[in-house]
């Protein structure tokens, strides 16, 4: 464990976990010795969660080499975001450190966490079996009972309240699809589809026409080949132009989009040093995150670094992030008020609140409890996927006293986020449930106690996963 007040030197202990749930620590493994610190994995308040990768800016003095040894153990109190005590392991081997995780998350499931079984709300929507599994990358709500599915297969309609057990094909788009969005104050749908990675433009009426009963296979749908090889893209309506900010390898273009014709047209084009990694709208304002945050102006079409230098609270985000390869994940709208708009920008260690003019907006950030594969914001509920759990945190208004008022956690199977559900604040996430062999599609919404969600259409019910016992927080 690491020395008190010096992270770089570690001193070797005797540890041993109890079976009333407490790791204990001795200098030696002579019988008779007193421990000589202890950390219960079941404490009276709040939760432990464990962590099995731990990232260089958490423990930067030490050496690279020892990081995949190492897990860590948070101490959550309720509604206090950072932890009340954390506490890293170094283990002397993999097979030592998968014993020990092993142990730990057996001990973490037997803790009572009946307080908490309504702090996450949902339900399974949908399950594939083997026989029918579908690659789901995306998902778009074409109303309140119709959803579309952009997989690698192609594109699904699902009806939420039909008895069918499984999404309907639209047999005209039997190409990949990776992202659908719709133009604001329009209705028009794009869809990021096929090998080349490319736009394409279709009317709500179409899909519906096309969906279920009446699904055939006339090609509906119009094809931008003015920018191939997208892997990102938003658009915004301003000034009754449609703009589209599209990202690929090496550049970001804003194409303008003529609704009539269903046609784009190229009106600049950013280089970036790195593929762009996230992207945000809000009126003339377009955010990316590459290998630094930048701003790009549609009025002037010019580029900028987001974040001010000169604030002395974001010295940690701007120099750190270069020097301990802390990279953009995603960025969100938190408020768009006449006053002013807040930005959360997610690296990989923490998330950071700031104004559109790139200064600190609140005095404290969010550290995650893991490292974290994506992220999703809806209604003020921040939902962050690990590799075996989804945390959701409420973020609260800048007027509020903290920042965090709830955060739950949840272990789900492999999760993969698809996108918004029908009830406010609510999201789709598939899991790979390994005990059914299916991939099931589930509707998690968080409910914390003093603001509790309603689900509508989607099923009102505690979330049942394979273990509901494990719901924490």
């Amino acid at each position: 464990i690491p020395r008190a007040g010096k992270q770089s030197v570690w001193d070797k202990k005797w540890t041993v976990l109890t079976s009333d749930g407490v790791i204990r620590f001795y200098d030696s493994n002579e019988t008779g010795q007193s421990a000589v610190d202890e950390f219960s994995l079941i404490p009276d308040d709040g939760s432990v969660h464990l962590s099995t990768g731990v990232a260089a800016t958490e423990l930067p003095r030490t050496a690279s080499s020892d990081l995949p040894f190492i897990v860590r153990l948070d101490h959550v109190v309720e509604s206090v975001l950072d932890p009340e005590r954390n506490l890293y392991l170094m283990m002397n081997s993999f097979e030592t450190k998968q014993t020990w995780v092993v142990a730990i998350e057996t001990t973490l499931s037997q803790q009572n966490t009946d307080t908490w079984n309504n702090c996450v709300l949902g339900n399974t929507i949908l399950s594939l079996d083997s026989s029918n599994k579908l690659e789901m990358n995306c998902s778009f709500l074409l109303s309140d009972q119709l959803v579309l599915f952009g997989c690698e297969e192609g594109l699904f309609m699902f009806e939420l309240l039909s008895s069918h057990s499984s999404p309907t094909p639209l047999t005209q788009f039997s190409d990949p699809v990776h992202r659908i969005r719709q133009c604001s104050h329009s209705h028009t749908i794009i869809l990021l589809s096929g090998v080349k990675h490319q736009l394409v433009f279709v009317t709500e009426s179409q899909l519906i026409s096309h969906g279920p009963p009446a699904a055939r296979d006339d090609g509906i749908g119009v094809v931008c080949d003015v920018v191939t090889g997208c892997h990102l893209f938003e658009c915004v309506t301003l000034c009754d132009i449609v703009y589209i900010c599209v990202a690929t390898t090496d550049k970001v273009v804003i194409l303008t989009y003529d609704e009539l014709t269903m046609t784009c047209s190229v009106t600049k084009e950013f280089a970036v040093r790195e593929p762009c990694s996230c992207m945000a709208v809000q009126g003339s304002d377009v955010i990316i995150g590459t290998d630094k945050y930048y701003h790009i102006d549609l009025h002037c079409m010019t580029i900028t670094e987001l974040l001010d230098k000169t604030d002395k609270n974001l010295a940690f985000a701007i120099y750190g992030s270069g020097r301990m390869k802390c990279r953009p994940l995603d960025v969100f709208i938190v408020s768009c008020d006449t006053q002013q708009t807040e930005l959360l920008l997610c690296f990989q260690e923490f998330g950071v609140f700031v104004s559109m003019k790139g200064c600190a907006s609140r005095s404290d950030n969010i550290p995650w409890s893991r490292i974290p594969h994506s992220f999703a914001l809806h209604c003020g509920m921040l939902y962050v996927v690990h590799s075996n759990a989804v945390d959701i945190i409420q973020v609260t208004p800048t007027t509020a006293d903290n920042t965090i008022r709830y955060h739950a956690s949840v272990d789900i199977q492999s999760p993969y986020y698809l996108g918004p559900a029908v009830s406010a604040g609510a999201v789709y996430v598939t899991q790979c449930n390994r005990q059914t062999n299916t991939i099931d599609v589930l509707c998690m919404c968080g409910n914390p106690p003093d603001h509790p969600s309603q689900l509508t259409v989607d099923h009102p019910s505690q979330l049942t996963v394979d273990h509901p016992s494990q719901l924490t927080v």
